[in-house]
């Protein structure tokens, strides 16, 4: 009798087990990162004029359309929202003073908006036990 079977070894089986449990964990990131609290927390990726899915999902963005004939649904919650983890801007250096905080901050991803700026300087001054002030 021959044999023709193929049969998964000890180290196969393992690269298997290992890419499925990849996949998995980056299809959970992705749902994640678009599920909101709800609607009020959708902030508009595509402001101006129409779009398509595959134009939002190039953007990074969360496509989500509203189904029709559901009465709670507002008409201002859009169907392209940026994701909760949608970075940016990256923290590179933070500085601790005796009245407040300094941050720096690099462009990681521009935005889809003109004007991009690639640094910023974020500064919080403690001005009283009530009062901030952020520049």
């Amino acid at each position: 009798m021959k044999e023709d079977a193929r049969v998964f070894t000890g180290s196969s089986f393992l690269v298997v087990v290992v890419v499925v449990v990849v996949v998995v964990v980056v299809v959970v990131l992705i749902l994640r990162t678009c599920q909101v609290k709800g609607d009020a927390w959708k902030f508009d990726c595509f402001p101006k004029g129409s779009h398509t899915q595959a134009e939002c999902e190039a953007r990074g963005c969360c496509w989500c359309q509203a189904k029709r004939f559901q009465p709670s649904l507002r008409e201002d919650v859009p169907a392209c929202y940026y994701p909760t983890d949608y970075d940016s801007y990256r923290v590179v250096y933070v500085e601790t003073k005796p009245r407040g905080i300094e941050l720096k901050m690099n462009m990681h991803r521009p935005s889809p908006y003109p004007g991009n700026v690639p640094k910023l300087l974020a500064r919080f001054d403690y001005l009283s036990n009530s009062v901030l002030s952020i520049r």
